[in-house]
């Protein structure tokens, strides 16, 4: 058959790589007329770009880039183009844990190699295994807003989190998707290589496979002049999105990758190279657990399972075995997948978020090779990748309005929750807007307590028809603020964030409280600490501070149920005060 030649690429993967301007054959199939369906479907992007490589057995065979990297500035997608690849990155962590050889059992309890590992209940902590979080059957719910809102200093905070993070199945008894897993296996690999998660997937993986166009760093990213920009689509146009910072949860979701670079990354598995294990590439790919129920129907004729083994989904794809792993983090939409007993590894990255291009462009490209009709629909689903869904889940909606049971700024303050960080509410004008790490919500009240927010960004309008979020504040039967509950994990209880006390309050707006107060027949003395910091003195009691809850609200500190409310005239003095105890309200006139 006469060949042509077309603008790829084709080269060995191994130590030694040659590269060759030309075009292949497979099965009677050309790479141009794989070239022009691929330039039909990337024009679905809106703008956006993708990269495609395929490997075949270990060459090279097709490596292409369709579209913009950067739309505003049109530099197009090159073989050289990086994107962040989400969970693809989680068959390498998995790969790090098989490369640990006789340093790590699989079946042995995580807390054999965190010591400092705990789960929400002690059973778990005794009873989950590597394995259970390598295969996502540890029953832990998945917690994404934890990480992906309000992410903690370092990985050994967020550690500390996973104690009170909820689960909702026992172990193994089902398989769904957690990130907060694969962070532990990645700390795993930390402790046991005595080296960072980072520099333990460059020593083990990166460098014997070349993989010279691979990294963590976001600082590398924002540097690097083929690094490809995030886009979403909005009214049919490519709107760009930052990068969002993976570098506490690398090892569920961080690597920034080229497809050539992914291509070796896959041909490795394809072709049992010394990087992975054999016996540990045996278990990998072969199915740990089942994902869901797949039986064949009228439009996914050849799908038989869906399993998981280590870092990769399995699946039957039109009578053919399939291995892959999908990666969607802001931005950014990637799969890289092979076919062991085909010896055909395909890699599509794409910098428009959300993307089912991608699993698309693989199935097409799988049909292509393997010679099969153009099926008349294939539903595909999304990949579940680093990234949380793009909503929380929500509740009905609420048919009217009422206003709220409190003034706006009753609801300001700092939130906290051991498992999921912190969230500030703060007010502007006549807003409120909660603060989330990087992220600011603009809210609305619905229901006397009951708030709806929308992500806020300067500059733009936000989206009130599409509310996000709900935020349900807790009153005290005292009356004030106590708690916040937002359902971010939709599969357990709300997550219940508690007030927090507020900062120490300036010398002078502290006197402003002291003095004698008239109870009954009793007096009462409010006084001033050396540290600055402010005490009720009970006639023949101890001597109980007070903890500054809101503006004039102070909570005592011991006994629980206990708080006194300061009030104010007109000119902004304290006359009184009410002493909300849990026998009664007391009232306190000032007398000096």
């Amino acid at each position: 058959m006469q060949r042509s030649c077309f603008l790829f690429f084709v080269h060995r993967i191994g130590l030694s790589m040659l590269m060759a301007a030309c075009t292949v054959c497979t099965k009677g199939q050309s790479i141009a007329g794989l070239d022009s369906l691929l330039q039909s479907m990337a024009a679905k992007t809106k703008g956006a770009g993708i990269a495609v490589a395929v490997i075949k057995k270990d060459n090279l065979v097709y490596a292409r880039g369709f579209g913009y990297r950067d739309v505003e500035r049109r530099l197009p997608v090159t073989p050289e183009t990086v994107f962040p690849v989400g969970s693809c990155t989680k068959a390498m962590t998995a790969a790090l844990i098989g490369n640990l050889g006789a340093r790590v059992a699989l079946d042995a309890p995580v807390q054999s190699y965190l010591p400092g590992c705990k789960f929400y209940t002690t059973a778990m902590t005794e009873q989950i295994t590597v394995r259970d979080l390598l295969c996502h059957r540890s029953g832990l719910a998945r917690h994404e807003y934890s990480w992906f809102f309000m992410a903690a200093g370092n990985r050994d905070s967020m550690l500390k989190r996973v104690a009170f993070l909820e689960p909702n199945a026992r172990i193994g008894e089902k398989w769904q998707y957690n990130n907060w897993g694969y962070l532990l296996l990645g700390m795993i690999g930390e402790k046991l290589c005595g080296i960072s998660y980072e520099a333990a997937i460059h020593q083990y993986l990166l460098q014997p496979l070349q993989m010279t166009h691979s990294y963590f760093s976001l600082d590398s990213l924002l540097a690097d002049k083929n690094a490809a920009l995030g886009y979403k689509t909005v009214k049919g146009q490519a709107k760009l999105m930052p990068y969002h910072p993976m570098e506490l949860m690398a090892p569920a979701g961080g690597l920034n990758s080229t497809a050539p670079d992914m291509a070796r990354w896959v041909s490795c598995w394809i072709n049992g190279k010394a990087v992975i294990p054999a016996a540990f590439r045996t278990q990998a790919i072969s199915s740990q657990v089942v994902t869901k129920p797949a039986l064949p129907y009228n439009d996914q004729a050849g799908t038989f399972f869906s399993n998981y083994g280590f870092g990769w989904w399995l699946a039957s794809y039109r009578g053919h075995y399939r291995v892959e792993h999908g990666g969607n983090i802001d931005g950014f939409t990637s799969n890289a997948s092979f076919f062991p007993a085909d010896s055909l590894g395909i890699v599509v990255l794409c910098n428009r978020d959300g993307s089912l291009l991608p699993a698309q462009i693989r199935n097409a490209i799988a049909d292509h090779f393997f010679q099969l009709p153009v099926p008349g629909r294939v539903t595909e689903t999304k990949s579940t990748g680093s990234k949380p869904d793009k909503e929380p889940a929500q509740p009905p909606a609420i048919p009217e309005t009422i206003p709220p049971t409190h003034a706006l700024s009753a609801y300001t303050g700092t939130y906290e929750h051991p498992g999921y960080g912190r969230v500030t509410i703060i007010r502007r004008g006549d807003s409120l807007f909660a603060q989330m790490g990087a992220y600011t919500w603009w809210l609305w009240p619905q229901q006397y307590d009951t708030f709806r927010g929308v992500v806020f960004v300067a500059g733009e309008r936000p989206d009130i028809d599409r509310p996000q979020l709900l935020l349900q504040f807790q009153v005290h039967p005292h009356g004030y603020i106590e708690s916040l509950s937002i359902p971010f994990e939709p599969t357990v209880a709300p997550i219940r964030f508690v007030k927090q006390f507020l900062p120490p309050r300036p010398l002078p707006q502290l006197l402003t409280y002291t003095g004698a107060f008239k109870v009954g027949s009793d007096t009462v003395g409010v006084s001033l600490k050396e540290e600055g910091a402010l005490y009720l003195v009970l006639p023949g009691q101890q001597l109980y501070d007070l903890l500054p809850l809101e503006e004039d609200l102070f909570i005592l500190a011991g006994p629980k149920g206990y708080c006194i409310r300061f009030t104010r005239d007109k000119k902004g003095l304290i006359t009184r005060f009410c002493l909300q105890q849990p026998n009664g309200n007391f009232i306190g006139e000032r007398i000096k």
